[in-house]
Parts: structure tokens; C-alpha cells; sequence
């Protein structure tokens, strides 16, 4: 394993706008203190987003993670909860998954998708496709998801006290499935009684699904949890149905209080890591050869 690098960004002067303007507008890490989802854009940069009680709007971080610009989006952050991105014959298009329902009263989840090309700073604006689905078995909390291109699928991770369970949605610009469906458990290891006890005395599992990530050559999976990041990789022709049935490898335990983004580098050599608390943390992990 090669050295893990703490990104410490200093903070830039300017304040948050939510209206449109015609210079970029800045912001601070201090903004961005919920972090959720991380996406790479195809411009070297990385996406970011905030979860439930913030505004529906879209942070631009720089190749080298400084942030660069705030997109105010016309929509309803509900719960935001990860990202995802979708590389389609007109280019790339990142997926915003108001998936979080942490009590289950929510029987509709929503995805967002927008072209790149409609994420500046002198716009506001409107989703390419909003996808509005149901989950097979009810009101799901879900944390983590990922577009799988070769399969026109969007896999999903439910986030409980015990295991996860994966969840399946096909999507073809402009045609989607109503309903997510359940395909197994996903269990990331097994259950030890500590990790019983912390989830009875804290209702979290510190092993669920908060973020998920899936490679530029859509070869390798990572999926965070408030502990660990997971890894799992294929073959070009194999499903991710399939692969998820293996149990994953282990990367390492991360040590971020509170890690729920993730995204791989655009070249595939490393993973970005982000957490929430009083500014955003961002941790980038060098992948193994």
C-alpha cells in the first residue's frame, strides 16, 4: 500500500451565492460541512453535494480539490445522499440520487441527472431527466449507488443497523424503470459482536453502505462505510449482479469521523474520500498496484 495523504485545503474568501451570476461564485469548505457525494467530472474536476436540511445546490471542487464554484440547482434537497456519474454517447452526465430516508416515510426516491455542460456558474440549471422509482420492498434509506454503463443499471445500497441489502434499477436516457428491485443481501463481512453491540447501542452498523463509487473504466467498486472502504473488481464482460455475490476485498480503515463520499481519481490510481463535520474533510488514498 502506498502513503495515504491528508488533503488539508485552506479556505477561500467569498460567500456561498445561490443566484446566477457571471463570475464563478466561491465558496468555503465550512459550505460544504455535509458532505455526501463526491463525482469526478470529465474536465478533471470533482462534484460535491451537501444531504438533507441544505440548499439543492452543486460544489465544483479543482483538480486539485480547492474549491472552485457553487451551482444553485431550481430543486428540492430533500436528502441528497451520493452521487454518480453516467458517460453517454453525448458525453458525461452526473446523477443526483435523493435516495436518504432515514425513517422510512418516504415511499418515492428521485434521481436528478444533468449534463456536465449545464454545471456553470452563470446558470441554474434544470435536470435532463428526473427519474422518480420506488423501492420493491418499501421506503428505503439509501446512502450509496452507482450507474453501471455497460449494463444500463443503477445498483443501490440500503443503509441499516444489520446488512445492506442491493438493490437494481434499469435506465436508458429517457426510459426507466418504476421500480428498484431487490436482488441479495449485502454483507461486507461478518457480523462480529461488537459490531452488534455498537449498532443495538447506537442504531448504526459502523460496516453500511454511506457512498459508493464505481471506476472511470467501469472495473472497480468501492463502497464506504463509517469504518472501512471496500473494494471489488471484474472482468470486462462480468455483471456487477455477479461480482457483488463475492465477498470484496478490504482496502483499509479510514479514520474520518464521519465518511460518506467517495470517488475515484480520474486516472483510476486513487480514491477521494470525503466526511462531514464542521468543514468538509477530504482524504485521497492510493489504490495498490
Amino acid at each position: 500500500m502506498k502513503r495515504t495523504l491528508i488533503l488539508s485545503l485552506a479556505l477561500l474568501m467569498g460567500a456561498c451565492q445561490h443566484t446566477p451570476v457571471t463570475a464563478p461564485a466561491a465558496f468555503t469548505l465550512k459550505q460544504l460541512n455535509e458532505l455526501s457525494g463526491l463525482a469526478p467530472m470529465s474536465d478533471g474536476r470533482y462534484v460535491a453535494l451537501n444531504d438533507s436540511g441544505n440548499a439543492a445546490s452543486l460544489f465544483l471542487l479543482s483538480e486539485t480539490l480547492a474549491p472552485d464554484q457553487v451551482i444553485a440547482t431550481p430543486l428540492r434537497n430533500r436528502d441528497w445522499e451520493d452521487m454518480a456519474y453516467a458517460d453517454l454517447p453525448d458525453g458525461r452526465h452526473l446523477v443526483v440520487g435523493d435516495t436518504g430516508d432515514n425513517l422510512l416515510h418516504h415511499p418515492l426516491s428521485t434521481l436528478y441527472i444533468f449534463h456536465q455542460s449545464a454545471l456553470t456558474a452563470t446558470a441554474t440549471p434544470d435536470p435532463t431527466e428526473t427519474i422518480t422509482f420506488r423501492f420493491a420492498r418499501g421506503p428505503v434509506n439509501c446512502e450509496a449507488f452507482f450507474y453501471a454503463a455497460q449494463e444500463q443499471r443503477f445498483y443501490f445500497f440500503s443503509k441499516s443497523r444489520g446488512d445492506a441489502d442491493i438493490y437494481t434499477l434499469d435506465w436508458i436516457p429517457g426510459n426507466a424503470a418504476p421500480v428498484a428491485k431487490d436482488l441479495y443481501p449485502l454483507r461486507l463481512q461478518p457480523a462480529s459482536s461488537a459490531s452488534g453491540l455498537f449498532a443495538a447501542l447506537t442504531g448504526i452498523n459502523p460496516e453500511t453502505p454511506t457512498g459508493a463509487a464505481v471506476s472511470v473504466d467501469g472495473l472497480s467498486l468501492a463502497v464506504l462505510t463509517y469504518r472501512s472502504v471496500w473494494l471489488w473488481q471484474k472482468a470486462p464482460q462480468e455483471s456487477w449482479a455477479a461480482v457483488l455475490q463475492t465477498s470484496p476485498r478490504k482496502l483499509l480503515t479510514h479514520q474520518l469521523p464521519q465518511a460518506e463520499a467517495v470517488s475515484f481519481s480520474h486516472d483510476g490510481q486513487q480514491l477521494l474520500i470525503g466526511s462531514e463535520g464542521e468543514q468538509a474533510q477530504l482524504k485521497l488514498i492510493d489504490l495498490p498496484d
